[in-house]
């Protein structure tokens, strides 16, 4: 095995190949290029901006398969070959490179503040389990997260792992403590973001859509990548589904 720097044991012509140069996503966000690491990460996100779910998967996992390597940007590319391994419906292969490379820099780190919780948000919504799901260890770090000066989008993953844990309690203290202190307008989705996403874990599932609603959008003005963000547009579709399952049941009832 050699290090994610190195490139040996896979061409990088089919990278070369699909992107030239290219350093940002299909949103115009730039992404890490820098290295062999830099041309697979620009790869990835090209493949998954174009739904080459599959291509991407197999080339990844190729790249990823001669390799080995540590720190965040390891642990972004192991988080889009889990998106890859979602996408296809491989949710234990999904879950078991979770448990292999990601968690575990959430046990020491800082490395996947953003990376673990998008990930357990995506394989709760399409595998539909939450309840099993290591929430714990990605709460602690993200409660440590939010005392650190961070950025808004990191901010949000952190409220992504505090209400993954269902812990409304520490929700609830970080609206009332941003929406007496926050400071600038970046501030202001993500604490909107929180008031969803808090009514969703809750079953207040119309409220979430109307908080929810347009939140991508925003954060695509704060940062992230258009894969990064699109789990706030699920997250908003699935809060609509949710309430017109919940409208349709009450009206069945009545």
């Amino acid at each position: 095995m050699t290090g994610y720097g190195d490139q040996q044991g896979v061409s990088s012509a089919p990278v070369n190949d699909a992107l030239g140069k290219r350093a940002c996503d299909s949103s115009g966000y730039a992404v890490f290029s820098k290295g062999d690491a830099g041309a697979i990460h620009v790869f990835a996100h090209h493949m998954l901006d174009s739904s080459q779910i599959n291509r991407g998967h197999r080339l990844l996992g190729d790249w990823l398969a001669h390799r080995n390597g540590s720190g965040s940007k390891w642990v972004h590319l192991q988080w889009h070959m889990a998106v890859f391994e979602v996408s296809l419906g491989h949710w234990q292969s999904a879950f078991s490179r979770f448990r292999q490379h990601i968690l575990p820099a959430v046990l020491t780190s800082y490395d996947a503040i953003t990376d673990a919780p998008a990930f357990l948000w995506r394989l709760s919504l399409d595998a539909g389990k939450n309840s099993c799901l290591p929430w714990e260890p990605v709460r602690d770090r993200a409660l440590l997260s939010l005392h650190r000066p961070s950025s808004p989008f990191v901010n949000a993953h952190n409220i992504l792992a505090l209400a993954g844990a269902g812990d409304t309690d520490s929700l609830d203290k970080w609206i009332e403590r941003e929406t007496q202190t926050g400071e600038s307008p970046s501030d202001a989705p993500v604490i909107r973001f929180a008031r969803g996403l808090r009514a969703y874990i809750t079953g207040r599932y119309s409220h979430a859509a109307q908080e929810l609603q347009g939140i991508a959008a925003q954060f695509s003005k704060v940062g992230g990548s258009r894969a990064q963000n699109e789990l706030f547009t699920r997250l908003q579709e699935s809060a609509c589904r949710k309430a017109a399952g919940t409208r349709s049941a009450y009206a069945y009832a009545a």
